[in-house]
């Protein structure tokens, strides 16, 4: 369950920091987006690692700056402001100590213990995200250079999640849902290129994995 809870802060995030149409826009964004995933980090507290994941998808758009990283960091610690001065008043820090060592404990995943179900669930996420990338890749030049910028920042950020998910084994189970939404928006991309019988054979194949994806890694 917590999985999904923070799932839906951190599409929050994304949507709020990629719907951006100026520049001077991205400071109030990156607080938004950042207050989101201040969210996203109270159920999974290693999705504090993203926030350099979302400068560099600002970078991206070029419009990153001192003001844009300090609205961010604005954002993101603001949560953690009103409970550490929560447990100031209740004299209880148990939270923010739990919180600081699962930011900071890395944990390499054991290849020995990756099960069938979860090699065949990352060559399924390969074999879209490789397929969408080389679409974009192949006809990026078609796009308008803001749509360009949005998907190299969608890179970054899936890139940040891969890293998550290989030093947080304890929950390697969540990260690789969470792979699933960068991902996607890359297929949505190819489907608004493409539409063709291969396309929507592929949008059902896609369909059908993401049934299974839910039935394998659902909590319920």
């Amino acid at each position: 369950m917590r999985t999904y809870v923070a799932a839906l802060f951190l599409i929050g995030a994304n949507l709020r920091i990629f719907s951006v149409l100026e520049r001077n826009e991205m400071g109030r964004a990156l607080f938004d987006a950042s207050l989101l995933l201040g969210l996203a980090s109270l159920v999974i507290n290693r999705l504090t690692w993203l926030l350099p994941f979302y400068w560099l998808a600002a970078f991206q758009q070029q419009s990153l700056n001192l003001k844009t990283i300090l609205s961010s960091l604005m954002g993101f610690g603001s949560i953690y402001w009103l409970i550490g001065g929560a447990s100031f008043l209740l004299d209880d820090f148990n939270y923010l100590r739990l919180w600081a060592d699962n930011v900071w404990s890395i944990e390499w995943m054991a290849v020995n213990r990756v099960t069938p179900t979860t090699v065949a669930f990352l060559c399924g996420l390969a074999l879209i995200l490789i397929i969408a990338v080389g679409s974009f890749m192949g006809q990026r030049n078609q796009d308008k250079l803001r749509t360009r910028n949005q998907l190299y920042g969608f890179l970054w950020l899936w890139l940040g999640m891969k890293v998550l998910w290989i030093t947080a084994a304890k929950s390697n189970t969540a990260f690789l849902s969470l792979l699933m939404i960068p991902t996607l928006i890359f297929w949505a991309h190819y489907f608004s290129l493409k539409d063709n019988r291969f396309s929507r054979l592929l949008f059902v194949v896609l369909l059908v994995f993401c049934v299974l994806v839910f039935g394998f890694y659902s909590p319920f």
